[in-house]
């Protein structure tokens, strides 16, 4: 199940499947998108989980 939750959180879109919670961040471009600027708060909100993804790797 997907949620938009754009006007409350710090991402866009919450998605749950199983008791799984994902954080979905929505970025569009004008550009050839081969950058992709967030800000200060989307790194440090998704930081921790990038982390915990590379120690299970």
């Amino acid at each position: 199940m997907t949620t938009d939750v754009g006007a409350t959180e710090s991402y866009d879109v919450r998605a749950v499947r199983a008791g799984q919670v994902i954080k979905i961040e929505v970025k569009g471009t004008t550009s050839d998108g081969s950058e992709i600027i967030l800000t200060y708060n989307e790194v440090e909100l998704h930081e921790p989980e990038t982390q915990a993804t590379r120690s299970q790797s």
